[in-house]
């Protein structure tokens, strides 16, 4: 079996036991996506093999780049999987596969953190143990939830362009992104090549027919923002609507500003047709807190996103 035939072999494997795994044509839209994937520059694919040569592991990773900091990736694993077998540990394979995504993040000279996303991952619990076991932090969740058609919250407007954005508020939200940025674990990266302007450009300059950009309003003044995109889960073939940023000054966080937010990230979801909306966090902020409140509002938790640092080479650029 060639290299290709075993990568696309396990991510079929990986949509048949995931729970988000589409009830037919599952191998087809495996074999297609994963076609796609393996003919790109921007993807990393990592194939696990014991000693027989046979294939019991594969991780495929994204190269993305810093909102903030154009300087600076990412390298971030949105599927990852073992083959159980019943001779053998997981545990050896799993930390094996693990280490070789750390590594090629190191080989990368722009590399600065890994991501690794259990967003689908059959056995959630065991992946987290071995990303702990591997000194990774818990930096975000991901939390599904079904559109229901409600009205929307008058405290929170949702601009469909920047033009609609009065200067106010467009300073409000440039206020709120950096403080986002602050408090958040990307503050790692220092100030020096920060681009606040270029995080509020990807909260509301790309606006367009399937994004949403979501302000909520206390006293006049923006307060939180909730921004999002639709986007197809290739694997489940699911359509949602996936927040990009999420956040709420520490004041009004847990009142009725957040569940307002996310009424209206609902309701937007139902508006762009989307078949579920997905909230996600990685910015290190309150993430058990958040994770409990999405819980009780009702969404199911899917995933959690893992982050390790990747500490800069001698005389590397940063």
């Amino acid at each position: 079996m060639t290299h290709d035939a075993q990568v696309t072999s396990l991510v079929a494997e990986l949509l048949q036991k995931s729970p988000l795994a589409p009830p037919q044509g599952g191998a087809l839209v495996a074999q297609a996506w994963t076609h796609e994937v393996l003919g790109s520059r921007y993807w990393l694919t990592l194939l696990l093999r014991d000693a027989s040569g046979h294939a019991v592991g594969v991780a495929l990773c994204q190269y993305i780049t810093y909102e903030v900091d154009s300087q600076n990736r990412i390298l971030k694993c949105k599927h990852f999987y073992v083959r159980e077998t019943s001779h053998r540990s997981l545990f050896s394979p799993g930390l094996l596969l693990i280490d070789a995504i750390v590594e090629a993040a190191r080989r990368s000279p722009y590399v600065r953190e890994v991501f690794i996303v259990t967003f689908g991952t059959p056995d959630i619990e065991g992946l987290q143990a071995l990303l702990r076991r591997r000194a990774f932090r818990r930096i975000g969740t991901q939390h599904l939830g079904r559109p229901v058609p409600v009205r929307r919250p008058m405290d929170v407007q949702r601009f469909r362009s920047r033009d609609e954005i009065d200067g106010a508020t467009l300073d409000d939200l440039s206020k709120l992104a950096t403080a986002l940025f602050t408090e958040s674990n990307r503050a790692f990266l220092g100030s020096k090549n920060i681009d606040f302007d270029g995080l509020l450009d990807c909260n509301v300059a790309a606006l367009n027919a399937g994004s949403c950009c979501l302000v909520a309003y206390a006293s006049r003044q923006a307060v939180g923002f909730l921004t999002g995109q639709v986007q197809t889960i290739p694997l489940a073939r699911l359509v949602v609507l996936q927040s990009s940023y999420l956040y709420v000054l520490p004041k009004w966080r847990g009142s009725h500003i957040t569940r307002q937010l996310l009424d209206s990230f609902a309701l937007t979801a139902n508006e762009l047709g989307a078949s579920a909306s997905l909230l996600g966090t990685s910015s290190s902020i309150n993430t058990d807190r958040v994770c409990k409140y999405l819980d009780i509002r009702g969404y199911r938790h899917a995933g959690d996103v893992f982050s390790y640092s990747i500490d800069p080479a001698p005389g590397a650029r940063t």
